[in-house]
């Protein structure tokens, strides 16, 4: 939220002050940059019976190393009602901040919701308050 705040008095310097709602924010956004497009971003657990499965990282890798990936992608699913989607990053606030926990530390093997760092438990609760977040880029003509 602050970056957002930031990022308005940044863009427009006759908005003096940055609303903390984040529905006013949203407003005034909108009113004083019509260039401005705003996503709302809200974590749902994955229905029943469903199973969610992150991929990361396979536009990195080689074409030989994609149809691999593919190929395993497709031995999983054969046979199976599927349904794909893309979850934004700001869907996915928790996962990414693990792998980068990972990266930095090593792995990591919390059991508990109190083995979690600050920032993890912060994440948790709020997707567990369906608290939405924003993502603001430009709009595209």
């Amino acid at each position: 939220m602050h970056t957002l705040i930031q990022f308005m008095k940044a863009r427009k310097k006759i908005l003096k002050y940055a609303p903390y709602k984040w529905s006013t924010m949203v407003e005034a956004i909108y009113r004083y940059s019509h260039t401005v497009k705003i996503i709302k971003v809200i974590w749902k657990p994955p229905d029943t019976g469903c199973v969610k499965v992150k991929t990361h990282g396979a536009l990195s890798k080689s074409w030989e190393d994609l149809l691999g990936i593919l190929q395993e992608i497709w031995g999983l699913i054969k046979g199976r009602t599927v349904v794909i989607t893309q979850i934004l990053r700001e869907g996915n606030k928790l996962y990414d901040h693990l792998a980068n926990m990972a990266l930095d530390e090593g792995p990591l093997a919390p059991n508990t919701f109190q083995e979690l760092d600050t920032q993890s438990r912060r994440i948790i609760n709020s997707d567990k308050l369906n608290e939405p977040y924003l993502r603001v880029g430009p709009c595209r003509k």
